[in-house]
């Protein structure tokens, strides 16, 4: 099947979706394990080498664990009713002498049907900043000098954006800290903010932004699984359809069962594809079939040196020495991290994102004017290629002055 004729399947499949009703309730969810390999190899990767953390599927499945586990030495940490998904989480301080593997095994037998893993760690997937470049993202992908106008409101899931919203003019901020207070000041969330709602880009939207990235004791400036999993909460309670993560890790089976949640809620989840090399194996959560994973490329297309690899991959979008605009000076950034907010930014601005219902609904709006990088068709290193403004978009309003950030509404747990 030719490009264009995928084109029109997906085209005609989005048609389809937009004119009949949902029927039924969702399919059960199966957990998207990647090769036993590959597990074992980022076992290491977490914030806290003696945490666990429970996904149970009613508060009584919660009760029972608990009863069970308590008496053998798992101390609870944390517990959190996650109804927007439907989940309750529990974060449980192994036994003495206990390992993840062995602990996974006990507390998913206590229980069948819970889900239980070690509490993975998330990493700011790297922005290179460099003293050369130009600004040639804009017209790459067609989007106007004057900014669109968002269709629906954008949450992002980072690291703390700082104490103001300089900068980000077109955006009315809804902020919640998911860090417990251990909020890492990484500057990687403001860059990423700027590239969906500084000048020139969105204008009008409704940004809500989880800041998820923590330093822990043992692993500074990383997000662990139960983090974000609460984060997704609560935006798909906040009615956010629309998602940038700019985050990369291990596959962890919390975050797996969490965002097919999300995802067949409607939710639409655009991912960085990571920044460990063309040899890494895949980074999570781009690499979950329902998310949209995105590489970065130079003016020339050519895909970034560091930007990992696979059949997951599914766009392309400028992330090469882009020019951010910091008010007193002017710098030029490099990585995935900044490529995913371009295709987030597309979306948004798109007139029939309203429309959409599920990713497969996104992905057809995206490939109404994707251009092919590459080799023909989708590939590997570009995916289904360079994302592309497929129609005019509303004109952005003129931007005030940025607001305060609006504190959320204190989530239980």
């Amino acid at each position: 099947m030719s490009t264009t004729e995928r084109r029109l399947w997906r085209l005609a499949a989005w048609l389809l979706a937009t004119l009949t009703p949902a029927i039924g309730p969702a399919q059960p969810l199966r957990l998207q394990l990647p090769p036993a390999a590959q597990i074992q190899a980022d076992a290491n990767e977490v914030v806290d080498a003696r945490q666990i953390v429970v996904l149970a599927l009613s508060a009584a499945d919660a009760d029972r664990l608990l009863a069970q586990a308590l008496p053998r030495s798992y101390r609870l940490q944390r517990r959190e009713t996650l109804q927007a998904l439907s989940l309750h989480l529990l974060v449980l301080q192994m036994p003495p002498g206990m390992g993840g593997a062995a602990a996974i095994r006990e507390l998913e037998q206590l229980v069948p049907g819970v889900t239980a893993g070690v509490n993975h760690a998330f990493t700011p997937a790297p922005i290179a900043v460099t003293p050369r470049g130009r600004s040639y993202a804009n017209a790459m992908i067609g989007w106007p000098a004057q900014g669109c106008q968002a269709e629906l409101a954008v949450g992002v899931i980072d690291a703390a954006l700082g104490p103001s919203g300089s900068g980000l003019a077109g955006a009315d901020l809804v902020v919640k800290d998911f860090t417990g207070g251990r909020q890492a000041q990484t500057g990687h969330a403001r860059m990423l903010a700027q590239l969906i709602a500084g000048p020139g880009r969105l204008g009008g939207v409704r940004m809500f932004h989880a800041a998820v990235v923590a330093d822990h004791a043992d692993r500074p400036a990383v997000a662990s699984a139960d983090a974000m999993v609460s984060a997704l909460n609560w935006l798909a309670a906040s009615a956010v359809r629309l998602v940038n993560v700019s985050l990369a890790g291990p596959y962890n089976k919390l975050l797996d069962q969490a965002l097919q949640g999300a995802v067949a809620q409607g939710m639409v989840v655009v991912a960085s594809a990571g920044n460990d090399g063309a040899d890494s194996p895949p980074r999570y959560p781009a690499a979950f079939a329902g998310v949209l994973a995105v590489t970065a490329v130079d003016a020339a297309g050519q895909v970034y040196a560091n930007a990992v690899r696979g059949t997951h991959i599914d766009y392309a979008a400028p992330g090469v020495e882009v020019l951010i605009d910091q008010g007193a000076r002017s710098i030029y950034v490099s990585g995935t991290s900044v490529a995913a907010p371009f295709v987030t930014a597309r979306l948004a601005a798109d007139p029939g994102i309203r429309r959409a219902r599920t990713v497969d609904d996104a992905r057809a709006l995206l490939d109404l004017s994707v251009r092919d990088l590459g080799l023909a068709g989708p590939d590997p290193v570009f995916g289904a290629g360079l994302i592309h403004m497929a129609e005019p978009c509303r004109p952005a309003p003129r931007q005030p002055a940025t607001p305060a950030p609006t504190p959320a509404a204190r989530a239980p747990g």
